[in-house]
């Protein structure tokens, strides 16, 4: 049995380990963070040659499902790893922060034309609080290639049907945020362009704010306030970015035109009586006394 002199000087070493431990985890956390930075902008720079990737991508056996770019086969390729074994978690999250960073960069490329854009990139990381916080800033929609390759899904207990209701809501949300900004991102199609006159503006961290406005007694329009205020801003986003159903499967992009087809906007709702095709005239006493068919042109 050891003495309390002994357990002193054991604990004392075991402090000076877990110092050490924790200033090698940090140094090799900030490492990560750079190195997929380095990573990232080398995929932005080799995907400009038609070919290429997919050259070294077919070399080691990677294909994607799905059209969207989920980058594990970029981490599959770099870091020389695959769905098998134990390191097929670290190749999917790595994968899901390199996504998110996809969209951080398409949607805010201003904040990252500086000298060294990769330490930008690291920096970004840090702020958002590592890999999971950034993988999590896209929408969750899509399933990953293991998910998609795998038949084998870990049964889970039943949710409640609300649940499942709120879960699916905020993904939808989020998807139409990823896209609202996208859409921003690359079309800027801005109504008027004004000049703040060196006023400081309360913008987001992507350079966004909601603003009252109101038309004078003149026709011109006064900005009255301004808030950045991240949920108003991805409300306002959602309602007024252009929907693009181009992704959508044939069989969902057929059923929702044909479904407008059939559809009437809400201001001619009260009218849809008199749009039917077929009309009854009724009586007094109630009972069709005759049927009137329109012929539309």
């Amino acid at each position: 049995m050891a003495t309390k002199k002994q357990l002193q000087e054991i604990l004392d070493k075991l402090i000076g380990d877990a110092d050490e431990q924790t200033q090698l985890f940090e140094s090799s956390t900030q490492r990560l963070y750079k190195t997929l930075g380095d990573v990232y902008l080398w995929w932005r720079d080799a995907r400009k040659y038609d070919g290429y990737l997919e050259d070294l991508y077919t070399k080691r056996n990677l294909v994607q499902r799905g059209q969207e770019e989920k980058f594990t086969r970029l981490v599959s390729l770099v870091w020389q790893i695959d769905w098998r074994g134990h390191e097929a978690p670290k190749l999917q999250n790595w994968a899901k922060a390199l996504r998110g960073l996809n969209h951080e960069y398409e949607t805010n490329k201003d904040a990252y034309q500086v000298q060294d854009p990769s330490e930008k990139i690291r920096q970004f990381f840090n702020a958002m609080g590592g890999i999971g916080a950034v993988a999590r800033t896209v929408s969750p929609l899509q399933l990953t290639d293991e998910e998609i390759a795998s038949s084998k899904q870990k049964a889970s207990a039943p949710k409640k049907k609300s649940e499942i209701d709120v879960l699916s809501d905020q993904q939808v949300r989020s998807k139409h945020i990823e896209l609202g900004e996208r859409f921003f991102a690359d079309e800027t199609p801005y109504i008027k362009n004004i000049v703040s006159k060196g006023k400081k503006l309360n913008l987001t961290r992507k350079g966004y704010a909601v603003a009252l406005v109101r038309r004078s007694t003149n026709g011109t329009l006064d900005i009255l306030s301004l808030t950045n205020n991240d949920s108003l801003v991805h409300d306002t986003i959602v309602e007024t970015y252009k929907r693009n159903d181009d992704s959508l499967p044939p069989i969902l992009r057929t059923l929702s035109e044909t479904i407008k087809t059939q559809t009437l906007p809400i201001q001619l709702e009260k009218h849809r009586q008199s749009l039917n095709d077929l009309t009854d005239v009724l009586g007094s006493d109630g009972k069709t006394k005759l049927s009137v068919r329109r012929q539309r042109v």
